[in-house]
């Protein structure tokens, strides 16, 4: 196997994690899944040199620290906001040209979907994160990241269609 496509081995492996989150049958072991596939996906994108896709993963893991500790401590959740400006100043720190703004807008709106408190707002949040992904995923030549977007889009998009169906259905019955 070649070293590019060694390189690609742990994108896949975090890729693996992460979709394997969404059967997890706790919040728990959600963020458990994510922070190893998130371990991944930063170790995979310092392997592809894309640094501002690294930072966004790293800031990712603390904030999925700060989601586990807030289970059992919700005022954890006030510190969702720093997260902005520690974005922003990580794309600006790693910045590798106009590319490097897709993962900080992508984990920009993934922050504030985590911030909501409507369910919908949320799901709307993270759909609009992930095209954000996907396009840096492509230009940084991340196979496992670009699956792994391509089936959150796909996730996404059917949970914000089922709730649709759901809030209709409770209209019709009320």
């Amino acid at each position: 196997m070649s070293a590019d496509l060694w390189i690609q081995v742990p994108g896949w492996i975090a890729a693996g994690f992460i979709v394997a989150s969404f059967q997890a049958p706790s919040l728990r072991w959600i963020i458990r899944l994510q922070i190893v596939g998130y371990a991944f996906l930063a170790a995979h994108f310092l392997l592809l040199a894309a640094w501002t896709g690294a930072a966004m993963t790293a800031i990712g893991i603390v904030r999925l620290a700060v989601a586990f500790g807030a289970i059992r401590n919700d005022g954890l959740r006030r510190l969702y906001p720093l997260f902005f400006p520690l974005i922003w100043g990580a794309c600006a720190l790693t910045w590798q040209g106009p590319e490097s703004l897709l993962p900080a807008i992508g984990y920009t709106l993934g922050t504030a979907a985590v911030i909501q408190t409507v369910l919908m707002r949320t799901r709307l949040l993270y759909l609009a994160a992930h095209p954000f992904w996907l396009a840096y995923n492509v230009s940084v030549g991340s196979f496992g990241g670009i699956c792994m977007e391509v089936v959150n889009i796909a996730s996404s998009t059917t949970a914000i269609v089922r709730q649709r169906r759901q809030d209709r259905t409770a209209a019709c019955q009320a």
